[in-house]
């Protein structure tokens, strides 16, 4: 379609031809294409990933818990090695704790029996030989699973 507009240019007339294009596109239910239905084909990339690794769940407190590492596990007698016990708790409990109390070393035997101190020495007494004791979610008795603040 064609119009022309006539525009006022400086005291001359302007004949300025405006062309208009209109293209419907109608689809047709044939199953043939028409030539006006674009095809796109979509483009992808190849991908090659590295199978993840299989991480097995975490059953037990991480060796890192805030800012305390676990240490080891060693025996315990009645002469603590850890010295203030400060009651039954899971080893969570027990370094926040710790924390709480500021001291740097905590302790979980026989279950969940939490001692904590300053600077103990809780190796004294030696590794706990016995790994069955070595339990860190049940600790034995005499055991103490041992975390320290870094």
């Amino acid at each position: 379609m064609d119009i022309d507009k006539r525009i006022l240019f400086g005291g001359a007339v302007v004949v300025v031809t405006v062309i208009v294009i209109v293209i419907v596109a109608v689809s047709s239910k044939s199953s043939s294409s028409s030539a006006m239905e674009p095809t796109f084909a979509p483009t992808m990339m190849p991908t090659t990933k590295a199978p993840l690794p299989t991480i097995p769940a975490p059953t037990t407190l991480p060796p890192y818990y805030k800012n305390f590492s676990y240490r080891g596990c060693f025996k315990d007698t009645a002469d603590r090695a850890i010295p203030t016990y400060i009651g039954a708790k899971t080893r969570q409990e027990c370094i926040d704790a710790a924390i709480a109390a500021n001291a740097n070393t905590m302790g979980l035997q026989y279950g969940n029996q939490c001692f904590i101190g300053n600077n103990a020495d809780y190796s004294k007494f030696g590794p706990q030989t016995d790994q069955a004791s070595c339990n860190l979610d049940n600790p034995g008795a005499w055991t103490n699973v041992v975390y320290k603040l870094n």
